[in-house]
């Protein structure tokens, strides 16, 4: 567990962090009106400092992010039948997540303003799906669905219990012997390849 006087540095860490990243804010929209009436050279010199004031403040964001996020759910903490990590479910994760978490990327709000949160698609979306490591982290041997997969007893039904995690379904007589074909020829990541093909199709994606 983790103890008051860590609590205590955590949240000083945190408003302190916050403060600067607030007065970096501050600095950059005083800029606004310099970059307005500024030409040439001095315009670029302005855009170049602007963006710099941005990144130190979403590193700043980041950081605080990060640090309390390793907080609650670092190494002996945060732990819940097995799911660790990024595999917590969302009530048991700091809210908001830090940044490049799988719920930020897919709109969860940054608490910054009120009604921050986003519903619309985004590159970065497909990326992370497609690129990522969320069908690495739903096989490992101490997931729940890793735990289950290691009590399958055959690719049958195996094939079962992804389609069951994944769409909530049960594989159509098709996709059971397509799937079962596939992990009999690749034994070796099969289980996770058809993972990855499910988290990036259609039915997943849009399941209501």
């Amino acid at each position: 567990m983790i103890g008051a006087d860590e609590l205590l540095a955590m949240a000083a860490s945190l408003v302190d962090a916050r403060q600067q990243a607030q007065t970096l804010h501050e600095q950059a929209k005083a800029l606004r009106p310099k970059l307005a009436a500024a030409k040439g050279d001095e315009l670029r010199r302005l855009r170049a400092q602007q963006r710099t004031l941005d990144e130190q403040r979403q590193e700043l964001l980041a950081k605080a992010d990060l640090n309390r996020y390793d907080a609650t759910v670092k190494k002996g903490d945060g732990k819940r039948g097995g799911r660790t990590g990024h595999l917590l479910r969302a009530a048991e994760l700091p809210s908001p997540a830090p940044q490049g978490h799988f719920l930020r990327t897919f709109g969860q709000s940054d608490r910054e303003v009120i009604d921050n949160a986003s519903a619309n698609a985004a590159v970065t979306q497909a990326l992370a799906l497609l690129n990522g490591p969320i069908d690495a982290q739903l096989l490992k041997a101490d997931s729940a669905l890793g735990k289950t997969l290691a009590r399958a007893s055959d690719d049958v039904s195996r094939v079962r219990v992804v389609y069951l995690s994944i769409l909530s379904r049960q594989p159509t007589a098709d996709e059971l012997a397509l799937g079962r074909a596939y992990l009999q020829r690749y034994t070796d990541g099969g289980v996770q390849d058809l993972a990855w093909a499910l988290i990036n199709g259609r039915e997943f994606l849009f399941l209501p």
